[in-house]
């Protein structure tokens, strides 16, 4: 059977779009739960603390809790609705674990190393770092949108932290809470069914 040049290029073309949108559909049942979790819990915790800034260690001790625990079940979920299973995912799935519990590790060990002096320091710091941690795990993936993500909610940190001062946490509430929660819902209505186009 001969196949013409175009129709060569027309199926090769084809297999890369499966390929992409196949891509896209399994980082967004990854990714967008727990985005869409996160992004509510940020935005909650900071609201509450610009009106509570007294109890912000307690907010924010209390939210990581309701996130932890929260997070499990949705990655449980995520992993028995996943169409395909890598044989390679479990190590993966260990090693992100690893690689998250390793980054709060050492964003404990920085904090006693600088001393930051206020809370709106340490919360800076720690949302940053995290954010770093978003940017790598994006490149190692090829999942731009976590590298974008991070790059947007560090810049939106360092403006609220340098310029809006008095109203950071609100600031932070609507930016950082924003975009985790706006990003995990785009992902879940937009990629999420790419796989089955």
């Amino acid at each position: 059977m001969n196949v013409s040049n175009e129709e060569a290029q027309a199926s090769l073309a084809a297999i890369k779009n499966t390929m992409v949108r196949t891509r896209k559909a399994v980082a967004a049942t990854y990714s967008s739960p727990l985005l869409i979790l996160w992004g509510l819990l940020w935005a909650g915790a900071y609201s509450a603390t610009h009106f509570y800034v007294e109890y912000a260690s307690w907010i924010f001790g209390v939210m990581v809790g309701i996130g932890l625990v929260g997070s499990f079940p949705v990655w449980l979920q995520v992993k028995r609705r996943l169409p395909v299973r890598e044989p390679a995912e479990e190590k993966l799935n260990w090693r992100m674990g690893g690689l998250w519990c390793l980054l709060f590790i050492y964003i404990s060990v920085w904090l006693n190393l600088l001393h930051p002096v206020n809370g709106m320091q340490i919360n800076a710091f720690i949302v940053t770092t995290v954010m770093f941690a978003y940017i790598v795990i994006g490149l190692w993936f090829t999942a731009y949108f976590m590298v974008w993500l991070g790059l947007t909610v560090t810049a939106t940190t360092l403006v609220g932290f340098f310029l809006l001062t008095p109203y950071y946490c609100l600031w932070m509430a609507v930016t950082a809470g924003g975009l985790l929660l706006g990003t995990g819902l785009y992902l879940r209505i937009r990629w999420c069914n790419y796989g089955r186009a």
